[in-house]
């Protein structure tokens, strides 16, 4: 094939594709709003179009010393095929003798299906953990979480949760077994059962019991923090609840296609 002439999908690599951190409400914003959308549906259309906040400077003030990170994948042609949503949470671990003391959160990632097969999902999941140490910060852990198959959801069924535990266990996370893990955002009546991922990004990590703790710290009272609609009290009772129900001999990382 020669140069001039266009690459089918199926040949396409992930370096034909241009990365752009998103820092404003623009129409690569805009392209992967749309496309979070369309990925996951059981998602509302408002929390994901609220991202657009988080770039006015009051909101980076409040934030601070955590980040908000959003980052998209173009075609050659602009299009918006892939997306990042992602934060950097300065919260220490006791357990960690390290100055890598923060983790990044990741909330959303996904390609277009069209090309699902160029391990651009893969490419974009490395850009954002190099973007954070670029800024200047030093994560110990990607953590992401995968809400769990419910029948009453079409769109949370097994095969949609098996793929995405297959594409975060190719990037080497595991699966935090020995925990009855809640996301404490998006249903203000109740928490979503899911399962918690961890990647680690260095050799002294250590998940114990003191570095869980510290990780369930900082997702349910970031959330509580930046929305509005969930109270300090039921911030406190999630979070007791979430660290209750540790099971502190099973408390171990797991393949998430072994999870046995």
């Amino acid at each position: 094939m020669s140069e001039s002439e266009p690459k089918k999908n199926s040949e396409l690599i992930t370096s034909d594709y241009s990365i752009e951190s998103v820092v404003e409400q623009n129409a690569s914003f805009v392209g992967g709003v749309r496309l979070l959308q369309a990925l996951f549906p059981e998602v509302s259309r408002k929390h994901l179009e609220s991202y657009g906040e988080y770039f006015i400077k009051i909101e980076k003030e409040q934030m601070y010393p955590d980040r908000f990170f959003f980052l998209v994948a173009k075609d050659k042609n602009g299009r918006v095929v892939g997306v990042s949503v992602f934060n950097y949470l300065d919260r220490p671990s006791e357990s960690i003798n390290t100055d890598r003391n923060g983790v990044i959160y990741l909330e959303y990632i996904g390609v277009h299906p069209t090309v699902g097969r160029t391990r651009l999902g893969s490419r974009l999941f490395w850009e954002s953990v190099n973007l954070v140490i670029n800024e200047g910060y030093k994560p110990s852990a990607v953590l992401a979480e995968v809400v769990k198959a419910d029948p009453q959801i079409p769109a949370l069924g097994e095969e949609t949760v098996n793929d995405r535990l297959k594409f975060f266990s190719r990037l080497g996370a595991r699966i935090l077994s020995g925990i009855d893990y809640k996301i404490p955002t998006y249903r203000h009546q109740g928490e979503i059962p899911a399962i918690l991922l961890i990647r680690t990004l260095d050799s002294d990590v250590r998940v114990d019991l003191w570095f869980v703790r510290a990780i369930i710290y900082a997702l349910v009272y970031d959330v509580f923090r930046y929305d509005g609609e969930i109270s300090e009290e039921r911030a406190e009772e999630t979070y007791s609840s979430i660290i209750g129900s540790i099971d502190r001999q099973n408390l171990r990382l797991v393949d998430p296609l072994n999870r046995s």
